[in-house]
């Protein structure tokens, strides 16, 4: 960031919410399950399949670049649990 320009530096946090399948997998190299609710934090954690994905992304306005913040694994819409991550 420091090679960019004043106005390269500023933009935007677009977030966006898509639809996703509901399945369940083990990661091999891991050896953990893939699939459920996941805000980040142990005290959330849930059994509920995920059916939606939710991602945070930083937007340059001078620059043609797009940096993702955070990814998140929800179930549906629950709107207190959006709440909490802005």
């Amino acid at each position: 960031m420091a090679t960019k320009d004043e106005f390269q530096r500023h933009g935007i946090l677009v977030f966006d919410e898509m639809v996703v399948r509901k399945k369940m997998r083990v990661h091999s190299k891991s050896m953990t399950y893939v699939g459920f609710s996941d805000f980040g934090d142990a005290a959330t954690a849930s059994d509920d399949l995920a059916d939606h994905g939710l991602v945070f992304t930083f937007r340059a306005f001078g620059d043609n670049y797009s940096q993702p913040i955070a990814v998140f694994a929800t179930r549906s819409r629950k709107e207190q649990c959006l709440h909490s991550l802005f």
